[in-house]
């Protein structure tokens, strides 16, 4: 435990339990002890006064961020999910689960199998269109909403996946 604050000259620090002095801590490093790096993200060499800075700016630090962070975006199926499920018009997350509470209260069952309801489903899943609206929305029990996953009901029931232009037809 480094103490920079006392009576001694500038420079000079002792530690508080032994009261060994060190005349390194405590001062800012002059450019003798600044060390050279290079940067992580634009290779541009640069002098910091700790070894573990990585970049030379803070520009450079918000490119690499961004970088890393927009390539987990795009491929990660949870941000990708969450980014979908914020765009779809309709009930926010928290009325979501206002109207799942409710419909618990109400004693309201899965509108499949008839178990009591713990989630919210919706019957036209976001990734193929459908929207948060109360009209999309029904109870649904765990097992039955995750096992539905991206399908329309007609697809789950038949174990069939209708394409794209027969289900919005209707035929």
């Amino acid at each position: 435990m480094w103490s920079g604050t006392t009576s001694l000259p500038a420079g000079l620090a002792r530690c508080q339990p032994c009261r060994r002095a060190d005349p390194v801590r405590g001062t800012r490093a002059d450019p003798a002890q600044r060390y050279a790096l290079d940067c992580a993200w634009c290779h541009a060499g640069f002098t910091a006064a700790n070894r573990k800075r990585t970049y030379c700016t803070s520009a450079c630090s918000g490119k690499a961020y961004s970088a890393t962070h927009l390539t987990r975006a795009i491929t990660d199926p949870h941000v990708t999910r969450a980014r979908r499920d914020q765009a779809a018009p309709g009930l926010s997350i928290k009325r979501r689960a206002k109207l799942n509470h409710a419909w618990q209260k109400q004693g309201r069952a899965c509108a499949y199998c008839d178990q009591p309801s713990t989630t919210v489903d919706h019957v036209v899943p976001l990734v193929r269109g459908g929207t948060n609206y109360e009209g999309n929305l029904t109870p649904a029990c765990r097992p039955c909403n995750s096992s539905k996953s991206g399908s329309l009901i007609i697809e789950w029931r038949t174990g069939k996946r209708l394409a794209l232009h027969a289900a919005i037809q209707g035929g």
